[in-house]
């Protein structure tokens, strides 16, 4: 709520209202989405009806609209993708709709222990792969990562540092990822180059030049507040070929400066703090899992928004965590009205 209040002032020093109004827009949907996350589960049954639909749409978009279509159908994929009027969402967005997602056929996995569930995962991880998008490797990485330390602690270490090594081995070793991280192939394994870390080999696609502008045009003049909600986004679509400034933390930070980026910042702070302190003192099953996915959903959006544009396709990957969030949240006041009727009996 104070992130939002802080767009809300931003937008008066917005020059473009239109734009501004339409970003204003974008972050209130999370606050939506938590609270329709918070009363559409009721109990645990909900729960597990929602992950099971939620598991086998992922499943059929990642067949005719995702890395799978994309190759072994592909005129499957460019007419749902680019004859269809936009009706689909494709490739980024679908992988960091995945990113959000890739919890659930994990706590399924975990809840019933069937080895469909993990064939689920698997599945929706290679259609990301196949369609090389490094923003959907990496956020389905951290994903994972903090989803499995929060149901299983310490002993997730050993687990976490394979998932994190397999992901670098992919992209070492797929070539079309190879292809799409590094400039120069020759020079891909120099990690190192003149004993400091060398980043001018990786492959941002244009991104540097378009957050530096920015940075320099909307940030630097006003650090602190920032230039007005909006007033990044059009100069971008005004000023570039490619229309958006794929970075969600420099929108933020041109828009509505530190104090927008700090305000962000403490939310998602406080929310481990709750997750961490509920899944460790609650010992409830409901609170572990559903606390587990939106830690997880979190980081791999969060992740996604530092390369993409999820705040400009916020109902298709920005508003999961949220809804995971609120599902949490109802998990926790689940749990306390059970505590209340068991004194009161």
């Amino acid at each position: 709520m104070a992130f939002f209040l802080w767009c809300c002032f931003s937008l008066l020093n917005s020059i473009d209202k239109v734009q501004g109004i339409m970003m204003l827009i974008k972050y209130s949907l999370p606050l939506l989405y938590l609270w329709l996350g918070y009363n559409a589960i009721n109990n645990k049954e909900d729960f597990l009806l929602l992950l099971k639909k939620t598991n086998l749409i992922m499943v059929i978009y990642a067949l005719f609209i995702g890395g799978f279509a994309s190759i072994i159908l592909p005129f499957v994929y460019n007419a749902l993708l680019y004859k269809s009027g936009g009706l689909f969402i494709a490739y980024a967005s679908l992988a960091d709709f995945f990113s959000a997602l890739f919890v659930i056929p994990l706590t399924l996995y975990i809840i019933y222990r069937k080895k469909i569930y993990l064939l689920s995962a698997t599945w929706i991880l290679l259609s990301t792969i196949l369609e090389t998008v490094r923003t959907g490797l990496g956020g389905i990485a951290l994903a994972t990562s903090s989803f499995i330390l929060v149901i299983y602690k310490l002993k997730a270490i050993p687990y976490i540092l394979i998932f994190v090594i397999l992901s670098i081995a992919t992209i070492y070793l797929v070539p079309s990822f190879k292809e799409k991280m590094f400039i120069n192939d020759r020079e891909s394994t120099q990690v190192y180059k003149n004993g400091t870390l060398d980043l001018d080999n990786i492959q941002s696609n244009g991104r540097e030049v378009i957050w530096k502008t920015n940075l320099a045009k909307f940030y630097k003049p006003n650090p602190i507040i920032g230039s007005g909600l909006g007033n990044s986004v059009q100069y971008t679509k005004d000023n570039f070929i490619v229309k958006l400034i794929h970075s969600d933390y420099v929108q933020i930070l041109c828009d509505t400066g530190l104090i927008g980026i700090v305000l962000f910042g403490l939310f998602f702070f406080v929310t481990v703090l709750k997750i961490g302190y509920c899944t460790v003192f609650f010992k409830d099953d409901f609170i572990l899992l559903s606390g587990a996915m939106a830690l997880g959903s979190c980081l791999g959006t969060f992740f996604s928004m530092a390369f993409d544009n999820v705040v400009s396709y916020s109902q298709q990957a920005f508003i999961f965590p949220f809804v995971f969030i609120g599902i949490f949240l109802k998990a926790v006041d689940l749990y306390k009205l059970e505590l209340i009727n068991i004194h009161r009996c």
